[in-house]
């Protein structure tokens, strides 16, 4: 843990709440939209329990709180570094933020102190100011829900023109590049780094509803053993999920995802091994029990030939 526990998102979510208690304001149904909008999208399991059994002592089961003025949250020292790291990320130049405030901020290490294994080494050229430009227009055209007039070199085939509508922006960890979804006659996936020319219009996307209810959707249930559930919430950030807590340490996860990813999910998920049960569907337990039975085969046959 880079910071204390206190200066955490937790901490900024229920001073928010503490906020709202001592103004007479707090809800229940208000304490989950402070959690979904401060914290990650299961820190409502963590949250809300914890302030209703009053095991935190700030807020009581009426809601209301015995602290009488509002929380002040100062930024520490440590969290000064940790931002001017972060604002270091090559990644960043993609985004307009502001890093005149910690010019005389230390960092806590330099991008070239991390070494990466298993990734590929051919990313995205962030540096690039007409891979930026294009990146910050597809990122404007989603915000305003806009159109956009592309032209796309895939690796092969002929160049591609066409209208279409950007809907959200993926990020791919290992390969280190950025993905644009896209609907475009039935959802599709851009390289970005591939798009050469990008320009918004201004005509409105409508009708995006219908692509994203193409998505699948994976149920699984989560045995919250060796903080697995932090580490599946990390391992899936990029994919909208739902999570229910429905035991002491068991959650069950609804999680969406298009059908290009399915691969990449399943194999996701099996790393995780037997804390996690996939309950549906069915096609994705068939293929988990496939896999499985290819690898105790090819282990059984190994151990014969030694």
């Amino acid at each position: 843990m880079v910071f204390n526990e206190i200066y955490g998102c937790y901490y900024n979510a229920v001073a928010k709440m503490i906020s709202l208690a001592i103004d007479g304001e707090l809800t229940e149904e208000n304490m989950y939209d402070i959690a979904r909008k401060y914290c990650f999208e299961e820190s409502a399991l963590t949250i809300i329990p914890a302030i209703k059994n009053e095991e935190w002592k700030v807020i009581n089961r009426e809601l209301e709180t015995p602290i009488l003025n509002k929380p002040v949250l100062p930024v520490t020292e440590i969290e000064k570094r940790w931002l001017k790291t972060i604002l270091m990320d090559k990644r960043i130049k993609l985004f307009k933020l502001d890093n005149d405030r910690l010019t005389d901020v230390e960092p806590l290490y330099l991008p070239e102190d991390v070494v990466y294994f298993d990734k590929y080494a051919d990313g995205d050229p962030y540096d690039n100011e007409e891979y930026i430009k294009i990146f910050r227009t597809i990122l404007q055209a989603i915000k305003l829900k806009k159109k956009v007039d592309i032209e796309y070199a895939p690796a092969k085939g002929d160049m591609i023109k066409a209208r279409m509508i950007p809907i959200r922006i993926e990020y791919s960890d290992k390969e280190d590049k950025f993905r644009v979804v896209t609907a475009f006659n039935n959802m599709r996936k851009f390289n970005i780094a591939r798009i050469t020319r990008c320009e918004l219009t201004d005509e409105d996307a409508t009708g995006i509803s219908r692509y994203e209810n193409k998505q699948k959707k994976l149920v699984f249930e989560l045995t919250d053993d060796k903080n697995a559930l932090e580490r599946a919430m990390r391992k899936f950030a990029r994919y909208k999920k739902e999570a229910e807590k429905v035991d002491e340490d068991k959650y069950i996860i609804n999680l969406y995802y298009d059908a290009d990813d399915e691969t990449a999910v399943l194999i996701e998920v099996m790393s995780f091994g037997p804390v996690i049960r996939v309950l549906e569907p069915v096609s994705i337990k068939r293929e988990m029990q496939k896999r499985i039975s290819k690898q105790k085969r090819l282990f059984a046959h190994l151990f014969n030939d030694i």
